[in-house]
C-alpha cells in the first residue's frame, strides 16, 4: 500500500498574479472553510495513516494567525506526519509570521518557495507583483533565521530558462 499524501487548498486568495497560475485573481476571497472545519479535516486525516499533508492555495500564509493555528493542528493531530507548505514566501518578509511558524517546532516541516530568476525585475514580471523578489528573498531568510526548512523551487519556463545558471549560482 502506497503512502497517502493529502493536499489541502486552504485558500484561493493570493498576493500575486503569476502568469502560469490557474487562479490569477489577486485577493480573490471566495467562500472558504473555517479554521474549525479545516481542523476537523486534519483530525480525520490522522485515521487514514496519511504520510504527508500539503498546505497550498492561492497563498495559504495570507490566513495569518489562522495559518499558524492550522500548522499547530497538523503538528498535534498528526505528530508523525510530514507537512509540506507551498508559498510564495512574501508574507514571511516582516519576520513575525516566520517567527510564529518556527515557534511551532513541527518535527518535519518544509516550505516550498519558488524563485523564478536571479534578477528582481524578471521574477517580478513572472509573478506580476512589484517588489515580490525582494520580499520572497527576505521571507526565505526570515524563515531560515527561525529554524524553518526551505526548499527553493525553480519553475522552468521560456522567459526565465536563460537565467537558470545564474539563478543556481545566486
Amino acid at each position: 500500500k502506497s503512502p497517502i499524501v493529502a493536499h489541502l487548498g486552504l485558500t484561493k486568495a493570493c498576493n500575486m498574479r503569476c502568469q502560469y497560475c490557474s487562479i490569477r485573481k489577486p485577493y480573490c476571497f471566495s467562500k472558504e472553510l473555517s479554521t474549525e472545519q479545516w481542523k476537523t479535516i486534519i483530525d480525520k486525516l490522522a485515521d487514514l495513516g496519511v504520510f504527508q499533508i500539503g498546505f497550498t492555495g492561492g497563498e495559504p500564509t495570507l490566513l495569518g494567525d489562522r495559518f499558524i493555528e492550522l500548522v499547530r493542528a497538523a503538528n498535534s493531530h498528526l505528530p508523525a506526519t510530514a507537512l509540506h507548505i507551498l508559498s510564495n514566501g512574501r508574507t514571511f518578509a516582516a519576520g513575525t509570521l516566520a517567527r510564529d511558524l518556527g515557534a511551532v517546532r513541527h518535527h518535519d516541516l518544509m516550505m516550498g518557495i519558488p524563485v523564478y530568476a536571479d534578477l528582481a525585475h524578471l521574477h517580478d514580471h513572472v509573478v506580476q507583483a512589484n517588489g515580490a523578489f525582494d520580499e520572497t528573498i527576505r521571507g526565505i531568510l526570515a524563515l531560515k533565521a527561525h529554524g524553518v526548512r526551505v526548499e527553493v523551487r525553480v519553475v522552468l519556463q521560456q522567459q526565465t530558462i536563460a537565467r537558470l545558471i545564474p539563478l543556481a549560482q545566486f
